[in-house]
């Protein structure tokens, strides 16, 4: 009987069996059709790139794409546009190549990011508004309200990371805005390429960069043109610790003005060097170097100890023979040539209990200064200001020990100013006993006429001559002043 029913048996297993291998055989070609759909590109472009554009309140686009879901995505001719608007970003290609095994083991493992001739373009109009609007304005409603983190929670390990490359190929950003007058200011890099090798923790990177900077700025007449172009390079090496946390940096960049017209065109063979050496605990050179045509235009160093992490350190800054030409970068915008102008100055800056307190003492010196605007030149005028000052962000309260400046024109005194007394002003309660303190200002033989090209129809004429004395009292919470003149 048992061998009977053993026997009858067989047939109905072998059938199941069949059944099951043959499902297993339609799951496996399902999977693999799905794979090869899901990994086209024409589902790429046609299901995955509009929710992506969705998204963004854009239009994305692609002509082809290579999908390896395991290893790599290549996009070719990418395209970003805000819904019925011109394109924002466009790309020649798009490319990633990593290993998702590993990522999903917890090793960032990426051996290439690479996008060639990516060109970007953001227009800014007259009231404020920009094509990026759009872009923005989904963000925005898509970002998630950040939930209060728990004060117990231990922060996050760091991923084992090692990126091979990252780049950005011959690169273009446009950025114009158009001026409520009517005039257009434009900046535009160009060429730009970025390099960016061997992220890795405990490692040390490498980045490279170099591009050409144009800026123009043209108004309607009476109004002149104002145009700068120039070239910017430079290679830096960058530690990374365990915890893929900057450590040494040490490299330089070099900015080289070709041409300058307009309120520029003294800039023209302008070059600026910044050389640095850092470690996370040390400043051992951080320089600024300027130079036009060989000839130096001046210098600024900064260098000391200086703990990174715990933002505490003592640090000298000095500013060597700082010429006009140098100064002309800030004022050219606004019109202002400073002259004969130089500018020589040295600081001594602690920062202890983890930047809290900032301690700051140095002379500045101003030699010659002077300005000129719209045909108009002002007196030139020697400057020296000792200060000695410290601000206590705890306890709300702004000390300032020293402090003396003294301007003479035509070697005759001009302006006085020196504290009686260390001042203190505190914006908070404290309950500190203070002492009060006095600041007396005299000025002597002022001649207004000579500044008028900088208050215009309501400068007065004649000489001037006053005093002032500012008193504080109470921490700086009752001030009065008398005045003279």
């Amino acid at each position: 009987m048992m061998d009977t029913k053993t026997q009858s048996n067989l047939p109905k297993k072998g059938r199941w069996l069949t059944r099951l291998m043959w499902c297993g055989a339609v799951v496996v070609v399902a999977l693999v059709a799905l794979y090869f759909v899901v990994t086209s590109s024409a589902f790429f472009k046609s299901v995955v790139l509009p929710r992506v554009g969705s998204a963004l309140n854009a239009d994305v686009t692609v002509s082809d794409a290579e999908i390896s879901p395991l290893s790599q995505v290549v996009l070719h001719d990418l395209k970003v546009a805000p819904k019925g608007g011109e394109p924002i970003l466009t790309a020649t290609s798009v490319t990633a190549r990593y290993s998702l095994i590993s990522i999903i083991r917890g090793r960032i493992l990426v051996g290439e990011a690479t996008v060639v001739a990516p060109t970007v373009v953001v227009i800014e109009n007259a009231d404020g508004s920009s094509n990026l609007d759009p872009l923005l304005k989904a963000a925005k409603q898509k970002t998630p309200e950040k939930s209060a983190s728990s004060p117990s929670a231990k922060p996050a390990e760091s991923p084992t990371v090692e990126v091979k490359s990252v780049s950005l190929k011959n690169a273009t950003v446009r950025y114009v805005k158009n001026l409520k007058d009517g005039g257009q200011q434009t900046l535009e890099l160009t060429n730009l390429n970025i390099a960016v090798g061997n992220i890795k923790n405990g490692e040390a990177g490498r980045l490279d960069f170099a591009t050409a900077i144009a800026m123009e700025k043209t108004l309607p007449a009476p109004g002149s043109n104002t145009a700068i172009q120039a070239k910017v390079n430079g290679a830096f090496t960058v530690n990374l610790t365990q915890d893929l946390k900057p450590g040494a940096v040490k490299g330089s960049a070099v900015v080289n003005v070709d041409q300058a017209s307009g309120d520029f065109a003294e800039l023209t063979a302008l070059a600026a060097t910044f050389d640095c050496d850092v470690t996370p605990t040390d400043i051992k050179q951080c320089t600024l170097t300027f130079t036009k045509a060989g000839a130096a235009l001046g210098e600024v160093r900064v260098s000391g100890p200086f703990d990174l992490a715990k933002t505490e350190g003592k640090l000298k800054v000095e500013v060597t023979s700082l010429d006009h030409q140098v100064l002309n970068l800030v004022g050219a915008a606004a019109g202002i040539d400073f002259g004969t102008t130089t500018v020589n100055t040295s600081n001594d800056i602690e920062l202890s209990r983890g930047g809290a307190v900032i301690t700051a003492a140095g002379t500045v010196n101003v030699a010659r200064f002077g300005v000129k605007r719209q045909n108009q030149t002002s007196p030139t005028i020697d400057l020296r200001c000792e200060y000695n000052f410290s601000v206590n962000r705890p306890e709300q309260l702004v000390q300032v020990k020293t402090l003396k400046l003294t301007g003479t024109q035509d070697q005759r005194s001009l302006l006085q100013a020196e504290l009686t007394s260390p001042m203190i002003i505190a914006w908070g309660n404290t309950g500190n006993a203070v002492g009060d303190a006095a600041l007396n200002v005299a000025v002597t033989g002022l001649n207004l006429g000579d500044w008028k090209a900088f208050a215009g129809n309501y400068a007065p004429s004649g000489v001037a001559n006053l005093k002032l004395k500012l008193e504080s009292q109470q921490a700086g919470k009752q001030l009065t002043f008398d005045f003279d003149g």
